[in-house]
């Protein structure tokens, strides 16, 4: 019993070794940018219009099925939640009095892209499309989110000095 044990550790340490003299392997082509983190405005860097961007610091939490965005004003307050299912499926994201609105999201590259389309009345014939694309650098310090237009780009920055606000009441994601 002892030599089969012995003979057994001796294959656990030869793999154990010839694991830790690999190369490191190239990432899984389905590997997707990891977005995570409490991400703070950059206003200098901001070219969308800064009336219209209410968002101060941006908290993403992300699974392998899904990406999670919590919005949070100048003073911390969440006003704003919003997950993605990333399979390229769309699902309603949000109905109002006068708009209903559909969204699918995916990873392209390493862009994770939110195709909102939007209805502004009930038969659909003032409709609009909207494009969204998430990137994180490649330094992981910086997270642009470019709009449909071309010209609104927000830029938001590593907020590695402070935790993810506290959501109100304490309520967990």
């Amino acid at each position: 019993m002892s030599r089969v044990a012995a003979v057994l550790s001796c294959v656990l340490v030869v793999t154990l070794l010839a694991a830790a003299n690999q190369s490191p392997s190239e990432p899984s082509p389905n590997a997707v940018p990891n977005l995570a983190g409490t991400w703070k405005l950059d206003r200098d860097l901001t070219t969308a219009d800064l009336t219209r961007v209410k968002t101060d610091v941006v908290v993403i939490k992300q699974s392998s099925e899904n990406v999670r965005f919590e919005y949070y004003d100048r003073d911390r307050r969440r006003f704003g939640v919003e997950t993605f299912i990333t399979d390229g499926y769309e699902r309603k994201r949000y109905v109002t009095r006068i708009e209903r609105a559909y969204a699918r999201a995916k990873w392209k590259d390493n862009l994770l892209v939110i195709r909102t389309r939007s209805t502004l009345d009930l038969e659909g014939y003032q409709s609009y499309e909207l494009l969204d694309t998430w990137e994180r650098s490649a330094d992981g310090k910086t997270l642009t989110n470019h709009s449909s237009d071309g010209k609104a780009t927000v830029y938001y920055l590593i907020d590695s000095h402070q935790d993810p606000p506290s959501p109100p009441g304490g309520d967990k994601p």
